[in-house]
């Protein structure tokens, strides 16, 4: 780090992003009308575990959803193991007595995906001009007033700008370059951000 200064820098400002992003996740709970388009994906993601995997609704895309089915999953299976419910179809009661930790669980993934857009916004940046100026980007994003706001809510505008940030670093490949794997890569990373949100 002594040699590379900017080393530093870029984790100091991940760091406080994290510090920005995971402060005060818990606004609101336990009413879950806080945000209400929380609810909506949380719903859609407790609907796969009926074993139907179409979401019936598109007004989100699915990614989201699925990434949250898969962490729930994970979360009662280990309050099976620990016997804190009898069968994983106890996880809808321990919703409906307190659905916080669920939506801890949403908005956790949202403020990761958002405290890392930060060092792979700095990547973009040297990439298109210096460290200097990638140090600075990535400052700048850490402070977003927008950006730390939704990254406290499990809804898909963070997901889908981490990965359309991704999605540039390949892009910028095909400028520079132009190698088939960074088409590959691209179009990959791209159709990830569009099953987060459509408007990336």
């Amino acid at each position: 780090m002594r040699r590379n200064p900017y080393l530093l820098a870029v984790i100091s400002v991940t760091v406080m992003a994290g510090v920005l992003r995971f402060r005060g996740l818990g606004w609101g709970l336990p009413y879950a009308e806080s945000r209400p388009d929380e609810l909506l994906i949380i719903g859609t993601a407790f609907g796969y575990g009926t074993g139907d995997f179409n979401p019936h609704s598109f007004y989100y895309p699915t990614l989201f959803s699925y990434l949250l089915f898969i962490l729930y999953g994970l979360y009662a299976t280990g309050l099976l193991l620990a016997g804190q419910i009898q069968a994983l179809g106890d996880i809808a009661a321990r919703f409906a007595a307190d659905p916080s930790p669920f939506f801890l669980v949403a908005r956790g993934l949202t403020a990761i995906l958002g405290t890392l857009t930060i060092p792979v916004l700095y990547l973009l940046g040297r990439r298109c001009g210096n460290r200097t100026s990638a140090c600075l980007a990535a400052l700048l994003l850490a402070v977003s007033y927008l950006h730390v706001r939704d990254s406290h809510f499990g809804v898909t505008d963070v997901p889908m700008t981490a990965f359309t940030v991704l999605a540039m670093i390949p892009i910028l490949g095909i400028y520079q370059r132009g190698n088939w794997r960074d088409y590959v890569l691209a179009g990959s990373v791209a159709g990830l951000a569009v099953s987060m949100k459509y408007n990336a």
